[in-house]
């Protein structure tokens, strides 16, 4: 294993109480088996996946802008400086209208 970093896992009592079986049942520290079952996995996953992610078509980005446009709101947001002067009466205020 050579000179490396320290890990931090955190996992449930029973989760520990398994591995801990289970490294026992392999003859091995539970160091030893954690370390033993991240390499298994590497050799069984492909390294990274490749595939591209899909773009969703131009008409599904239409339809999101539509169904957010149905929930019902605020009619308009406010302006910015609607927003700078509710600040500026809360900071005067100690308090907010909100």
């Amino acid at each position: 294993k050579g000179e490396g970093v320290s890990v931090h896992l955190e996992i449930t009592d029973t989760e520990l109480a398994m591995f801990e079986e289970q490294a026992r049942c392999e003859g091995l520290s539970l160091e030893d088996w954690l370390w033993a079952a991240a390499h298994d996995r590497l050799a069984h996953k492909p390294k990274f996946d490749r595939k591209p992610k899909r773009r969703k078509p131009r008409e599904s980005l239409d339809e999101f802008f539509r169904r957010c446009d149905e929930i019902p709101g605020l009619e308009r947001e406010p302006d910015w400086e609607e927003h700078l002067r509710v600040i500026d009466r809360a900071i005067w205020r100690g308090a907010t209208e909100t």
